[in-house]
């Protein structure tokens, strides 16, 4: 899907005054778009985004989680796909528990395979 077509879709998305941050990165995709995105609405959690998609109110922008959300959605690719964005671990200083410096390794060892 292009992104001037899924410009022209009904936008469902986060709450932009608890994820003001999600609207910036939104902006920078659609940048190139002359048509911005109809609002179809804020979710306060991605779910429920999810949720809203299920039952047809719009579109959103997502990462593929097909596996929990099995064959409900159908996840298209934008083109042109948009630049990927950084993700982060935080943690307390000092030594990690068990399960954080596990958590950790996985995280290295996903990243290391893109």
């Amino acid at each position: 899907m292009s992104l001037a077509e899924a410009a022209s879709e009904p936008f469902i998305g986060l709450t932009r005054e608890e994820y003001p941050d999600y609207y910036d990165y939104l902006a920078i995709i659609f940048s190139k778009v002359k048509q911005k995105t109809a609002g179809g609405g804020g979710a306060r959690h991605f779910s429920a985004v999810m949720s809203a998609v299920e039952a047809g109110s719009g579109v959103a922008i997502a990462t593929d989680f097909g596996y929990s959300f099995g064959n409900r959605l159908k996840f298209l690719h934008l083109t042109p796909e948009p630049k990927p964005i950084s993700v982060g671990i935080a943690g307390t200083k000092g030594r990690l528990s068990a399960a954080a410096e596990k958590f950790w390794q996985c995280a290295k060892e996903a990243a290391s395979n893109k």
